[in-house]
């Protein structure tokens, strides 16, 4: 797989209920498509774009953020000239 895609949908989360998400509220929730498997919709978020700049088809590309020892979480950000 590439770790290319584009994003499907998208949502802002403005309100939310727990306190270890208070700093990094509004964020957006996304799903995007996978462009080596079409049928694979993956739910993530776009760490660092700004909310103004996500659009559905917007092209993204996946990094792996370790989030503790040995554990990696999939990361999508803008692929080429797009946000960041």
């Amino acid at each position: 797989m590439n770790g290319r895609g584009s994003v499907y949908s998208f949502a802002v989360v403005k309100d939310q209920r727990l306190v270890a998400f208070d700093e990094l509220t509004p964020y957006v929730v996304a799903t995007v498509r996978l462009e080596d498997a079409p049928d694979v919709l993956l739910r993530t978020n776009l760490p660092g774009v700004p909310i103004e700049q996500v659009r559905a088809g917007m092209p993204v590309h996946v990094w792996f953020e370790e989030i503790a020892p040995g554990c990696f979480l999939p990361q999508f950000q803008p692929l080429g000239d797009e946000g960041l």
